[in-house]
């Protein structure tokens, strides 16, 4: 449904116009719902998560905005405000990928495996978000060499429900963000405990390139919903934000300049207001030869 209200007094149109989408999303293929899906508006930073069952509704402030749909294993869907009319079934092609030729070259004991960024412990300091800021967050990873395996993630969050998705990207060479996805498997995770542990050994996952991105999506869906309470200029404030919360750490050292990016609701990545270069997400990577 798009529904505006227009007030024709001295304000600006875009100012006091409200539009409503909702409708489902589908595999062009198979027309199976896709749960899960992402769905932002390309003229302002805001979004939301299609539900279990592919449905998802939407308020925009300006009048025929666009809508930029993405899911894991299909190609991303940008739909005009004009087009969209109340129920519609968006329908999102699956993503088919042709792997380049992979060069083995002499490489160390295959039986040696190394640990990215790890820690003995997750830290206090914690990250979540809100609508209106950022679907995920990727970190930067650089491999000892070429074409190792990724077997194992260990990611650390509050001891709070949350179900969020774990996404792996290359680094564009020119910009450095994050690029070309290397997994298209959907890596859904639905976790109560403080520290998530994932065995992605099986699922064969080779880093052609030395840099890549762990990126972590959040969900905007009622389960990872949780009420904050704070004050602003003497006032009392609840609003809502979704888990998982993430912990990081502050270091006294400068990492690496660009090691962290954010991907905004319009599909555009940016680095991060809120963190400077010394913040390091508490995000593990085994890889091994």
């Amino acid at each position: 449904m798009r529904f505006c209200i227009i007030f024709l007094i001295v304000f600006p149109l875009n100012a006091l116009c409200q539009t409503y989408y909702d409708g489902i999303i589908l595999s062009k293929s198979t027309k199976k719902r896709i749960p899960y899906a992402s769905i932002g508006l390309l003229n302002q930073n805001k979004g939301t998560t299609s539900d279990e069952k592919g449905n998802f509704r939407l308020v925009s402030k300006y009048f025929g905005d666009s809508l930029i749909i993405s899911a894991v294993g299909y190609k991303t869907l940008k739909v005009a405000g004009s087009a969209i009319v109340g129920g519609m079934k968006f329908e999102l092609e699956e993503n088919t990928v042709l792997l380049s030729e992979v060069i083995i070259t002499k490489k160390p004991d295959t039986n040696i495996s190394i640990a990215l960024n790890n820690f003995n412990n997750c830290g206090i300091d914690y990250y979540s978000v809100g609508l209106g800021t950022y679907s995920q967050i990727a970190q930067h990873f650089y491999a000892p060499h070429e074409n190792m395996q990724l077997i194992k993630l260990r990611i650390c969050k509050l001891e709070r429900k949350a179900i969020f998705r774990v996404r792996i990207y290359e680094m564009d060479s020119t910009t450095r963000k994050p690029s070309n996805e290397i997994v298209l498997k959907n890596i859904l995770v639905n976790s109560e405990n403080g520290n998530v542990n994932l065995n992605l050994e099986s699922d064969s996952i080779i880093l052609k390139k030395r840099d890549f991105f762990i990126a972590i999506e959040w969900l905007f869906i009622p389960n990872n919903e949780f009420k904050v309470k704070t004050k602003i200029n003497g006032k009392k404030i609840i609003y809502s934000n979704y888990s998982p919360s993430l912990t990081f750490k502050r270091k006294k050292s400068i990492i690496l300049s660009n090691h962290l990016w954010m991907l905004n609701f319009n599909g555009k990545w940016q680095n991060p207001i809120d963190f400077d270069s010394n913040h390091l997400f508490m995000i593990s990577a085994d890889l091994k030869n």
